[in-house]
Formats: C-alpha cells, sequence, structure tokens
C-alpha cells in the first residue's frame, strides 16, 4: 500500500521549496514586474522617519521635475537652509516647527514614464532651539521611485 508514498513525499518537498524560492526572487525584484516596487517601498520608509523627512516625492516625465515634501521629525524648530537632490540644489529658506511640513521641487530629468530613478538627498539646516546649530543630513539610502507623466 505504501509503494508510491517516498516518491510523493519527495514531489511535495521541491514544489515547496520551489514556491518559497520564486517568493524570495520575486520580493527581492528578481523577476521583472513583481516586487519591483520593493526598492521604492524601502526608501519611502527611511525618508518618512529620517530626522528631516522627504514625504511624498514624484518626479514627472513632461515637467522634468521632482516634487516633494520636507518635514521636520525632530522636536525642535528647524531652518532649512538647502535641499540638494541629485546635483540639483534648493535653497529656499523656510523654517517648520516640530512635525510640520512644506512642498519643495527640484529640477530633475524623467526620461519616460515609468523609467526608475534615485537621487542621492542631503539636507542642510539650522536648529533654532540648539543655539542656530548648523546641521548636514546626508540620507544613507538614495530618494527612488518611477517617474510619473
Amino acid at each position: 500500500m505504501k509503494k508510491g508514498q517516498g516518491a510523493t513525499e519527495y514531489l511535495i518537498i521541491l514544489a515547496i521549496v520551489i514556491v518559497i524560492a520564486l517568493i524570495v526572487i520575486g520580493v527581492l525584484g528578481g523577476i521583472p514586474g513583481i516586487g519591483g516596487n520593493a526598492q521604492q517601498q524601502a526608501s519611502e520608509s527611511y525618508w518618512s522617519t529620517a530626522e528631516v523627512g522627504v514625504l511624498d516625492y514624484y518626479n514627472t516625465v513632461s515637467g522634468d521635475y521632482l516634487e516633494t515634501s520636507v518635514k521636520n521629525n525632530q522636536e525642535d524648530t528647524l531652518v532649512i537652509d538647502s535641499v540638494t537632490i541629485g546635483t540639483v540644489v534648493n535653497t529656499t529658506n523656510f523654517s517648520l516647527s516640530p512635525g510640520a511640513e512644506v512642498s519643495v521641487g527640484v529640477a530633475q530629468a524623467c526620461e519616460s514614464t515609468g523609467d526608475s530613478f534615485a537621487y542621492d538627498v542631503t539636507i542642510v539646516y539650522y536648529n533654532l532651539d540648539a543655539g542656530n546649530t548648523k546641521f548636514t543630513f546626508a540620507g544613507t539610502q538614495e530618494l527612488s521611485g518611477e517617474c510619473s507623466e
């Protein structure tokens, strides 16, 4: 009665291993169209919780413009001196109370809809509550996403 039991168990275990391998490859972005947003999701997560957060960013093909919001994630009032995304600097000074955010845009070329982008971000700011001390925050992760229309 148990002639095919070993072969059946082997096939079931092999099928489980293949399914797990496909899930891991998909999450890591190894198969186009599956898990491709993993890098963007990691970037959004990192930048939303950074000491000076970068939120709701998108890069448009029609205007070659990256629009984003900068948020103060600290308990002190900050004056943002400059925001550098890629090689483009926005030097508009603005004050941010704790938890406040403001829109910032920089010119960034975006070739076509669906193309991915990744930019280094550096934010220079003054902490008013710490004696107007100047800080430079250079993110350890790129700001990445996909070009929209």
